[in-house]
């Protein structure tokens, strides 16, 4: 996982916080949600000035893959947690 880290001894909680905090991988995480959450606000915005009753489909086809991306993202800061209630 990181180049010259022994990883031994570590729960695979703690090897998670490492990645996600102390490498490049999770910064690049943070860009890729920071970016995907503009596109979502976006997409919002955009389906407010829709004025028929039908909903563009593309909205729905970009929605859901934004939806199970932001979903991973939840459960991998939820398992970070130190206080998971």
């Amino acid at each position: 996982m990181l180049r010259g880290f022994d990883a031994e001894g570590f729960t695979l909680r703690r090897k998670f916080y490492i990645m996600m905090n102390r490498t490049a991988f999770g910064i690049v995480w943070d860009v890729i949600i920071l970016l995907l959450s503009l596109v979502a606000v976006c997409m919002f915005v955009l389906g407010t000035y829709n004025t028929g009753d039908e909903q563009d489909p593309y909205l729905l086809t970009v929605e859901l893959p934004l939806a199970i991306f932001f979903t991973i993202d939840y459960v991998f800061n939820w398992f970070l947690a130190t206080d998971m209630l």
